[in-house]
């Protein structure tokens, strides 16, 4: 014989001695006998239970899933290494004021190359990062 919680249709803490003992007196009174077949997890509809439909998605569904989780990797990735590269040109922003005495046209080059990160063949996932000059 078995006992079990009924919460929301759903068999819950589905045991097979009595809950007395183990459970608070009001806690106890929620166990009911349910057939030996009952797990947890099991729905009572009209008197009448049933085994949870398990739901087995698709391959469509399963590569879909993928497709938006890696969209959803990549446009995270993509706004990271946006921030890092935004992060080297706001620091190298000193070498074009006109008074500097920096090589302008190699750390113009340099910046132009962190502009150019996102066209880079496989950013966001994999990045090469220009070296200062």
């Amino acid at each position: 014989m078995k006992y079990a919680r009924i919460q929301n249709t759903y068999a819950v803490d589905v045991r097979l001695d009595s809950p007395e003992g183990c459970y608070t007196p009001n806690i106890v009174a929620e166990f009911v006998e349910v057939p030996d077949e009952v797990m947890g997890g099991w729905i009572l509809s009209d008197g009448v239970w049933a085994a949870p439909v398990i739901y087995t998605p698709s391959a469509e569904e399963l590569a879909a899933r993928a497709e938006a989780q890696l969209t959803a990797t990549k446009e995270s990735l993509s706004a990271s290494v946006r921030t890092e590269r935004n992060a080297k040109l706001a620091e190298t922003d000193w070498t074009q004021i006109i008074d500097s005495t920096a090589d302008k046209a190699a750390w113009a080059t340099y910046r132009q190359a962190l502009r150019d990160i996102t066209t880079q063949a496989g950013f966001p996932l994999t990045v090469e990062w220009p070296v200062q000059p």
